[in-house]
């Protein structure tokens, strides 16, 4: 076992996620796959009622969520390590505690190479929280009859906007974090949503501009006359991959979400980035088809495994 995952207490016993648990939760993830739940920097900003927690289970990252969508804690884990132990613990434990009696948000990884796991429990494909993978070449060059609507889009911004600015953005300025601020509110308008629909979305934002300084990001902004009109916040991961934290734009000038990937995948490409981690659409019809319009190159997949012949609702983390 890693020195460092002895500062994460034996199972059953957890400890609240805290922003000095960074280095201790990225060793436990730095040789699996960047799945977006585990990511430390998407673990801090959406843990906005403070809730998550954390515990070892043989040396495996066992974490106690809560859902996006219902409120509801669960179990989830990473790790392939004496996973049927692992599994009966975890759900053993589930029945015990206040929680779903699932573990939900299973790597597929995990459970890859243990074809004897099928005959002892339901597992299930956990759709609605699969992470899209994007190609970095792809939203750059858009070859090909499949890119032909995202080229058109981004040629239009261009055309419509020539003295549009491009800037990376200082998360660590208090100006900036307004402007996003704003911006956000704009969306939030234009998208006719209610603060109540928007709250855990903006909570998770302010969370990551107030520790920004904590954590290797990258921001890009669009402005137009002078005003943010779009920005996108990313961190560079594990295996020549990138994870799009937060984006935003105003959707008045037409191509620029299709721009703004663009670009964003250009910067990327200069870091030697291969793969863009888009995470995943918690089942929200609107936004997975706005996310299968970039023509993800595969799914970074994730399983529901329960004892029972139930099948549990997919709702979101």
């Amino acid at each position: 076992m890693s020195s460092r995952h002895n500062k994460i207490p034996p199972f059953p016993e957890f400890k609240k996620l805290e922003l000095n648990d960074k280095e201790v939760v990225e060793s436990f993830i730095k040789n699996q796959p960047p799945y977006s739940d585990y990511n430390f920097v998407s673990l801090w900003s959406y843990n906005t009622q403070e809730k998550i927690a954390l515990s070892n289970l043989n040396d495996n990252l066992v974490i106690k969520f809560q859902d996006y969508l219902s409120n509801e804690f669960f179990l989830s884990f990473i790790g392939n390590k004496k996973l049927t132990q692992t599994i009966d613990s975890l759900l053993e434990s589930a029945k015990k505690q206040k929680v779903l009696p699932v573990l939900k948000l299973i790597p597929e990884h995990n459970i890859l190479d243990e074809i004897n796991l099928k005959s002892k429990y339901l597992i299930e494909e956990d759709m609605d929280n699969f992470d899209y993978i994007l190609s970095v070449d792809d939203l750059i060059e858009m070859k090909g009859h499949k890119f032909r609507g995202r080229r058109n889009f981004v040629n239009r911004f261009k055309k419509s906007h020539r003295k549009h600015l491009i800037t990376e953005l200082d998360l660590n300025s208090l100006g900036v974090k307004k402007e996003i601020e704003n911006l956000f509110f704009h969306w939030e308008k234009q998208m006719g949503k209610s603060r109540r629909e928007t709250e855990n979305e903006l909570l998770a934002l302010r969370r990551l501009l107030e520790s920004s300084h904590k954590f290797a990001l990258h921001a890009i902004g669009i402005y137009v006359s002078d005003k943010l009109i779009a920005f996108s916040i990313e961190e560079i991961v594990q295996y020549n991959h990138s994870m799009i934290h937060f984006e935003k734009a105003d959707t008045a000038f037409v191509g620029i979400y299709q721009y703004l990937k663009y670009l964003t995948a250009g910067y990327l490409k200069e870091k030697g980035v291969r793969f863009i981690n888009y995470e995943q659409d918690l089942g929200l019809e609107g936004l997975r088809r706005a996310k299968r319009a970039y023509n993800p190159v595969r799914f970074l997949k994730k399983y529901i495994i329960s004892t029972s012949n139930k099948k549990y609702p997919r709702q979101g983390k």
